[in-house]
C-alpha cells in the first residue's frame, strides 16, 4: 500500500504545468504580433524606404509635439527607442494613433524646458530645440532642428489663425440613385446656431464645430460616414505636408484634439475640435472624404486618451 501511494505522488509531480498563453498587446494596423515575446513588431511591408528623417511637428496653445511614424523610422534604419530632445531625459512615447504605431514627443512652451531656447526679434517668439535619434548603424545619429514661432503681441493662448478652407469629395457614390453634393461648415457652438464667417478670424485652441452634411440624403436609407479628415497649406488633394485628424472614421492623436459627436448614423457629422494652426502657414484647407453607406455605418472607435 505504501509504494503504491508513493508511486501516485511523484506521477503528479512528473504532469506537466498548463502555462498561460502569451498574448499580444493591442497593435496597431502597421504591427504584427509577437506571440514569442508578446509585443507589437513592425510590420515593415508595408512600407517603403524614404531615405530621410520625417516627422510632424505641431505648435500648439502651450506645447510643441513632434509625432513620428513608428514603422517608417524602423524601415529607414533608426532607433525610436533613442528619439530625444536637448535634454536626453525628454524621450517619445510610442502610442497608437488611428491605425498606426506612432512615437510622439511633447514639449511645454516655456523656456528651458528639455532644454528649448527662447528668442524674441520684437515681433515674434521663437521657442527652439532639437530631435535626436540614433539609427541601428553603432555610431551614427542624426540631430534636427525644431521651432515654434508665435506672434509677440499675444500670448500663446490668443495665436490667431484664418478660418480654414473646408472641402468634401466623396470615395464613393451610391450606385442608381444619382449624384449628391455635401458642404462643410464651421459653428462656435454645439447647436449649430452661431456660423464661423469666412471674415472672422478664430485664436488657437478656441472650441468649434465642425458641421460635414450630405443634405439630399434620404436618412430613412442611407447614411454618410466622415472617412478621413485631414488640413494642408493648400487646396490641393495631392499637396503636402497632410495633417491627418480622421483615418477610417476614427480620430487620430496627434496633437489637435477631436471629439466625434456623430459619424455614419445619418446625412449629417460633426465633430467638436479645438483650433490649431499649421508651423509656418497661416491658413490652411481642410478636406473630408466621405463615404454613403445604406443604414448606419458608424463606428465604434478605441480611446486616444
Amino acid at each position: 500500500m505504501m509504494s503504491l501511494l508513493l508511486l501516485s505522488v511523484l506521477c503528479g509531480f512528473l504532469q506537466p504545468a498548463f502555462l498561460a498563453p502569451i498574448t499580444c498587446p493591442a497593435c496597431a494596423a502597421d504591427q504584427i504580433c509577437n506571440i514569442d515575446a508578446g509585443t507589437c513588431d513592425c510590420d515593415q511591408t508595408k512600407y517603403e524606404p524614404l531615405g530621410g528623417f520625417k516627422f510632424v511637428l505641431y505648435c500648439n496653445t502651450n506645447y510643441m509635439e513632434a509625432v513620428l511614424a513608428t514603422c517608417q523610422l524602423e524601415k529607414d534604419m533608426y532607433d525610436p527607442n533613442t528619439l530625444h530632445l536637448s535634454y536626453t531625459d525628454c524621450q517619445g512615447q510610442i502610442r497608437i494613433s488611428g491605425s498606426q504605431a506612432v512615437i510622439v514627443l511633447k514639449n511645454e512652451i516655456t523656456n528651458g524646458s528639455c532644454g528649448n531656447i527662447l528668442s524674441d526679434n520684437g515681433t515674434h517668439v521663437t521657442i527652439s530645440n532639437t530631435l535626436t535619434i540614433a539609427t541601428y548603424v553603432t555610431g551614427f545619429s542624426q540631430t534636427v532642428n525644431i521651432s515654434c514661432t508665435y506672434d509677440s503681441s499675444y500670448s500663446t493662448s490668443e495665436q490667431t489663425t484664418f478660418v480654414p478652407m473646408l472641402l468634401t469629395s466623396f470615395s464613393n457614390q451610391l450606385k442608381g440613385y444619382g449624384s449628391f453634393s455635401a458642404q462643410m461648415s464651421l459653428y462656435r457652438d454645439s447647436a449649430q446656431q452661431d456660423p464661423v464667417l469666412a471674415s472672422d478670424l478664430l485664436y488657437v485652441g478656441d472650441q468649434v464645430f465642425l458641421v460635414v452634411e450630405v443634405p439630399d440624403l434620404d436618412e430613412s436609407q442611407f447614411s454618410m460616414l466622415v472617412k478621413s479628415l485631414f488640413a494642408a497649406p493648400v487646396a490641393n488633394l495631392s499637396s503636402v505636408p497632410q495633417y491627418n485628424l480622421i483615418t477610417e472614421g476614427c480620430p487620430n492623436d496627434l496633437g489637435v484634439r477631436l471629439v466625434v459627436q456623430q459619424n455614419g448614423r445619418s446625412k449629417l457629422a460633426s465633430f467638436e475640435m479645438s483650433m490649431f494652426k499649421l508651423v509656418n502657414y497661416d491658413s490652411f484647407v481642410l478636406f473630408a472624404d466621405l463615404f454613403l453607406c445604406e443604414s448606419s455605418c458608424s463606428l465604434d472607435c478605441p480611446s486616444t486618451a
